[in-house]
């Protein structure tokens, strides 16, 4: 995550999961050790809001964590935990809200919303297929019709097919209306295969369960 113009390290996973968070100053090429998890865990998800970042979920530790990290402070506060516990999940913020997809632990297709501003949760539309391994992106689609897209993509352990399926929420009223739309199966194993689909406004593409 970057937060202030400094990239940050959360975790990381070396036979058991390690807590450890680094930052990187890129104006002065050189990492600082920064607070530490406080219960260390490994695949979890971050993401950003109001300057702080936080942290969800993960495998080592408790599944179902939120955690807070304030640069200023240097120090992690724990927040209302997630509904589903959950590791090698997706999370990002848009809108003053931080969503976090997928993930083993549940059903995989798990959609909550987390308000950082109230630090309650709220159920939102399932994935269409379950899965894991994915990674999260938002942002503005537009200048004159900001909304949000989330591009994912799927990895995990050998038994599971290297394949996605392409979703699309229709917007701008997709939080009310909580709907997906499929677009395309993606037969690719490349982390960073993009969607051809300019009009997407939020799409995730990674692995769907096992292989049959």
């Amino acid at each position: 995550e970057v937060v202030n113009g400094r990239f940050y390290a959360v975790s990381y996973y070396d036979g058991n999961p390690v807590g450890s968070v680094y930052a990187y100053d890129p104006g002065t090429d050189a990492w600082a050790a920064k607070a530490a998890l406080p219960a260390p865990r490994s695949v979890l998800s971050t993401a950003v809001h109001g300057g702080r970042i936080y942290a969800f979920g993960g495998y080592g530790g408790a599944w179902n964590a939120n955690e807070r990290y304030d640069p200023g402070t240097d120090a992690w506060t724990p927040r209302t935990p997630m509904p589903t516990g959950r590791y090698w999940l997706g999370a990002a913020e848009t809108g003053g809200f931080i969503y976090v997809i997928g993930g083993v632990g549940g059903g995989q297709n798990e959609n909550e919303r987390y308000d950082p501003g109230t630090d309650t949760w709220a159920v939102r539309a399932p994935l269409p297929t379950p899965r894991y391994g994915l990674a999260v992106e938002a942002g503005a689609m537009g200048a004159t019709r900001p909304s949000w897209a989330a591009v994912t993509t799927g990895a995990g352990p050998p038994r599971f097919r290297h394949s996605g399926l392409g979703a699309r929420i229709a917007a701008p009223r997709w939080l009310l209306e909580q709907r997906w739309e499929c677009l395309a199966l993606v037969e690719h194993t490349h982390p960073t295969t993009r969607l051809p689909n300019r009009a997407v406004r939020a799409a995730v593409v990674g692995f769907r369960g096992p292989a049959r």
